[in-house]
């Protein structure tokens, strides 16, 4: 339910019955920005595609013009920014932070159920679930 004033969310998920373009088709009307939202979460994944997490995505949410979070299908979430295409030096800081990311998540998830990952940030932040606190790595 979509609350008052507040503008939802682009979400799509994977694995589902229904994929993307189907939907599309079915809709046969989209707004422009949805479309640009669209282009903008296939090229991120297209970014993450190398990875061993990315077959476990479940759904991703554009919350803004850069910040993505990422749903896992064990509903970890990983709250990430977007870095801009021709900042070379920042998008290889930043996919070295996705394979540290995928590496915390494989080898954390077996002690404990984590809550969230954050990568906004220059540290790592990892939140358990039940804890009250988060952990910085």
């Amino acid at each position: 339910m979509q609350q008052r004033g507040r503008k939802p969310h682009t979400a799509f998920l994977f694995g589902g019955k229904l994929s993307v373009l189907q939907v599309i088709q079915k809709g046969r009307y989209l707004s422009f920005q949805l479309l640009h939202e669209i282009k903008e979460i296939t090229e991120f994944l297209n970014e993450l595609s190398d990875l061993a997490i990315f077959k476990k995505i479940s759904q991703i949410y554009k919350i803004n013009n850069k910040e993505f979070v990422i749903i896992l299908t064990d509903g970890v979430k990983i709250k990430t920014n977007r870095i801009e295409e021709n900042d070379e030096v920042n998008k290889e800081k930043q996919n070295k932070r996705y394979l540290i990311a995928q590496q915390l998540y494989f080898n954390m998830s077996k002690e404990r159920n984590i809550d969230y990952i954050d990568l906004r940030f220059n540290d790592y932040i990892i939140k358990y679930l039940g804890d009250n606190k988060w952990e910085m790595m």
